[in-house]
């Protein structure tokens, strides 16, 4: 039964100055994202240096969410950002630089900019807009899909790897790419399967995020590219998949195995060259963190460093002495660095409040695919530091609003 959460005249509700703003986030920003990827990868800009596109126009994006609130943000989202600005301020009297309390308003911004469109969203929930925001989302996944096969056939983008099979298109980040279009194509899936919105832009959005997914050739990407399928029968044809698509994948696997390993060239190479399961898993990750606990001992922390961590710029090394600006692409170790314990203790209430409230209200799919959300965050970062990755989880924070405070559990499965 398909869902009717709006009215007929709820289109005229959604005034001109929303649609432009959801049009901002799901279309001007993502573009803005290729251009900040291209203008990196070609040499022109500086990795996380300041003054990129994706950075101005998310900028600009600011003032114009705060205006179009008529009210705040509910005080406990407040909690986070108000930590981080105090961590960064206390930190000046250390480094003594503008350019690393630069780097931290940066961080702090996100942060806002998650709150910020999180409250929008909600309102639009409210007004019962959520058809126009799954199309948005829809055509956002459909841009970054295109552009990635146009990169792809045209062999004008990025390497993934710089090497092997697989594009990151025109966007700097392969990681982050794969998670974005990975979770982003499962909640359309479940938007789809839970008859919040079964049209056109949802189903197109829905094939060519699965296909260009599959393009990036990562690990994450592959991973979330298989759950996207399995999903699928999952949700249509269980017992089909049980009994007759696995045992047919599996004889496909055996006897043409060998000719795919174009496919897996990357991931196949970096197995083999990695000294256990851990280094692979990690990509090296665990390595990074063990140098940085070193580095982080050796400068003899003290009780509060331990507490509130040394702030964004300086994380695991000494204040007084940092050189350049580098993170460990773990949010959880960046995390633990930059904003102490209590920092960590504020990031997993993030994530473990949504876990308990989607197994508690029997949203199971919605709890998994959350969960991979905070794996990748926790073990491969490139969530909570990701613009686009952070828009994603507003998206999906707020779509939690809507499921778990409009429906009865009888109306959606």
């Amino acid at each position: 039964m398909t869902l009717k959460f709006e009215s007929p005249e709820s289109r005229f509700f959604c005034a001109p100055y929303d649609h432009f703003l959801l049009a901002y986030v799901f279309i001007f920003l993502p573009f803005a994202d290729m251009v900040t990827g291209w203008l990196v990868l070609s040499s022109s800009l500086t990795e996380g240096g300041f003054g990129s596109p994706s950075q101005i126009f998310r900028a600009i994006l600011l003032p114009l969410l705060f205006f179009r609130l008529a009210v705040g943000v509910r005080p406990v989202w407040a909690i986070l950002p108000i930590f981080l600005l105090f961590i960064e301020t206390v930190h000046v009297f250390f480094h003594q630089s503008l350019l690393a309390y630069s780097y931290g308003i940066i961080f702090f911004s996100r942060i806002i900019y998650l709150c910020m469109l999180y409250a929008f969203l909600v309102e639009l929930y409210k007004s019962r807009m959520a058809g126009i925001i799954f199309k948005y989302m829809a055509c956002s996944v459909i841009l970054i899909a295109l552009s990635l096969v146009f990169a792809f056939i045209t062999d004008t983008g990025f390497s993934t790897y710089g090497w092997g099979f697989g594009t990151k298109g025109y966007f700097a980040s392969g990681n982050g790419l794969g998670l974005n279009l990975g979770v982003s194509t499962l909640l359309l899936l479940y938007i789809f399967h839970a008859g919040l919105n079964n049209g056109l832009y949802v189903r197109v959005g829905i094939f060519f995020g699965l296909l260009a997914i599959f393009l990036i050739g990562s690990k994450t990407a592959w991973l979330l590219g298989g759950i996207v399928i399995i999903s699928y029968f999952c949700f249509r044809y269980f017992g089909f998949m049980l009994f007759v698509l696995f045992p047919i994948v599996f004889g496909f696997l055996i006897l043409f195995g060998g000719k795919l390993n174009r496919f897996f060239d990357v991931i196949v190479s970096r197995y083999n060259s990695s000294p256990d399961f851990l280094t692979f898993i990690t990509s090296g990750r665990n390595d990074y963190f063990y140098d940085a606990w070193l580095v982080y001992m050796g400068s003899s922390p003290g009780f509060l460093n331990f507490l509130f961590g040394k702030g964004f710029y300086c994380s695991f090394r000494v204040c007084d002495s940092v050189v350049f600006f580098d993170t460990l692409e773990s949010d959880l170790a960046d995390i633990f660095f930059m904003y102490g314990l209590i920092g960590v203790c504020l990031y997993f209430s993030f994530f473990i409040y949504f876990v308990f409230l989607f197994f508690m209200r029997k949203k199971y799919f919605l709890c998994f695919v959350w969960l991979l959300v905070f794996g990748h965050s926790a073990v491969a970062g490139h969530v909570m530091q990701n613009g686009m990755n952070l828009t994603l989880m507003a998206v999906f924070v707020a779509l939690a609003y809507f499921i778990l405070t409009s429906f009865s559990d009888e109306t959606i499965k």
